[in-house]
């Protein structure tokens, strides 16, 4: 049981599938999203997505935090939004590359419209909140973070007495935590000790204590 406990943990924390599995490489290895690209802005050109290309279908991991790409990304992404805005695959691919908005579309809005729920969130995807979040570098998202942490714990005791949703509770944590260490400041220090302290997940409770720590250097280093 330790051990399947281990494995989902461990696969929780892996972040979303990238390039090694679905993203062309160069001839020297490196991720090439050229494809992706172009697939992005012809769809921004022609609004057209079938045949369904399968560049643009992954775009959302290949393009994923693609800065070197980022101001024709943004000037693709403008023009799909304006078209559709129920367009996910933009809305994650600005959201990494941490633009909180795009001419009139308010990406950071569109993150907290998202699901956050421990148990309804998929940490494989590139659309796992709690990573945009933390792209984004948007202060706003510590207390979106903090209020689900916070009403999540009643659920997860009830859960815990099922013995059901623990791997989840626990990866949710310390993505969260992940999360806290970007954007928190004192309050989120204190929170995360008290975390710290009253979890019996050795993992959450390392991950808090990493936070805190990030925290510290952060705010060291503007004062």
């Amino acid at each position: 049981m330790r051990m399947l406990l281990a494995v989902l943990i461990v696969s929780a924390l892996a972040g979303p599938a990238r390039a090694g599995d679905i993203c062309a490489d160069d001839e020297h290895g490196h991720v090439d999203t050229t494809a992706n690209l172009k697939a992005l802005e012809r769809y921004a050109r022609t609004h057209k997505d079938e045949p369904r290309d399968p560049d643009l279908e992954y775009s959302a991991w290949c393009l994923h935090g693609d800065t070197r790409h980022a101001e024709r990304i943004f000037k693709a992404c403008d023009k799909i939004l304006d078209h559709d805005a129920r367009d996910r695959t933009c809305w994650v691919i600005l959201s990494s590359l941490g633009k909180t908005m795009i001419g009139k579309h308010d990406v950071f809005a569109w993150v907290v419209a998202q699901a956050l729920d421990p148990w309804e969130v998929n940490p494989s995807l590139p659309d796992y909140p709690l990573y945009l979040f933390k792209d984004l570098g948007d202060p706003r998202g510590v207390a979106v973070i903090v209020d689900m942490w916070k009403r999540s714990i009643p659920k997860a005791e009830k859960k815990e007495k099922r013995h059901v949703g623990m791997s989840d509770w626990s990866g949710w944590r310390q993505h969260a935590a992940e999360a806290l260490a970007v954007l928190g400041g004192a309050d989120e220090k204190a929170f995360l000790d008290e975390q710290a302290k009253a979890t019996k997940d050795t993992y959450v409770a390392q991950a808090c204590r990493d936070a805190i720590a990030a925290i510290d250097k952060r705010l060291a280093a503007v004062k």
